[in-house]
């Protein structure tokens, strides 16, 4: 099954509760993480090809920290865990209980525990796509990029040609005395037919209540 731009505008409503709901359990698992607790943006609901997506996040388009990890199962996808560098090396340093910020970490301890705090993201996000969705959900493993987001949101370096489609969710949290605020972006990148497979399952749920 698949959907056209038309189709999928029409229903913005079941991709934006579907958003609003994986992103919530997604915070509350960052809020147990960082013992703070978080706030959450009405999720963006952005149904443009690849190319277009970074014009839309603002802040985000140049020297951003990016783990990646691919959603497969029943429905498929992407998701990204976007941070400025600054704010991901401030969230390591806050995590790992050091004192001072360093400005470029060498020991892999910062590298893993982006990755590890991405991935709890990541399972916490896609955990509630599987309940809301009664279809099997899994999550490979993260992997760490930097760069450019447009580079970063291609696949394998070459840029997507066909139509994928995106919505995402902002993320902000506060760290008291240690930094005044952190911010993030998840990210859900899916085909029209992922796309077309989670709304029908959606709606089939919800019919059944």
């Amino acid at each position: 099954m698949s959907l056209d731009r038309q189709s999928l505008l029409a229903s913005v409503d079941t991709l934006r509760e579907v958003a609003n709901v994986a992103a919530a359990h997604a915070a509350t698992a960052l809020s147990q993480l960082t013992d703070r607790t978080i706030l959450i943006t009405v999720p963006d609901l952005l149904l443009t090809p690849l190319t277009q997506v970074p014009g839309s996040l603002a802040g985000y388009a140049h020297d951003v920290l990016s783990v990646e990890m691919r959603i497969l199962g029943e429905v498929r996808g992407r998701i990204f865990y976007l941070m400025p560098q600054r704010d991901a090396r401030v969230l390591a340093d806050f995590l790992l209980g050091r004192a001072s910020l360093e400005e470029d970490p060498e020991d892999g301890l910062t590298e893993s525990c982006l990755q590890e705090t991405a991935n709890i993201l990541g399972g916490a996000y896609t955990s509630a796509l599987a309940r809301m969705t009664g279809r099997d959900v899994m999550l490979s493993v993260p992997r760490l990029r930097v760069g450019e987001l447009l580079e970063i949101l291609s696949v394998d370096g070459q840029q997507e040609t066909r139509d994928d489609f995106a919505f995402c969710v902002a993320t902000s949290f506060h760290l008291g005395a240690i930094h005044p605020q952190l911010s993030g972006r998840l990210l859900l990148v899916s085909d029209s037919d992922s796309l077309a497979v989670l709304i029908e399952a959606v709606r089939g749920i919800a019919g059944q209540v």
